[in-house]
């Protein structure tokens, strides 16, 4: 059985429901997903949500962030800073993570 992008659309309660259950606003919304706020109205109403579109609205709801890594700061999610990494407590870890030694 082979998969469309058609089998996988989303009722306008489906957006309505993921924005709300982050507790986001339209304009959130919007900057979290790298579109105008017209364009969340528009689906809400029962516009077209492109895949590209949910496809980031499930990492969001996964709690994925930032992706890809260096995309702009308009994709990037209001739900969760950005930490910093310093190197000299190590690579991969916070500057103020604790010394595990």
């Amino acid at each position: 059985m082979t998969m469309n992008e058609g089998d996988c659309k989303m009722t306008p309660d489906q957006v309505r429901g993921w924005r709300r259950s982050l507790g986001l606003t339209q304009q959130q919304a919007a900057d979290a997903l790298g579109v105008s706020k017209p364009t969340i109205t528009r689906m809400e109403a029962g516009g077209t949500v492109p895949l590209t579109t949910r496809l980031a609205m499930a990492a969001l709801a996964a709690g994925i962030g930032d992706y890809p890594p260096a995309a702009p700061q308009r994709l990037r999610s209001p739900l969760r800073p950005v930490q910093a990494l310093s190197a000299p407590d190590g690579p991969g870890r916070p500057a103020s993570a604790p010394d595990a030694s």
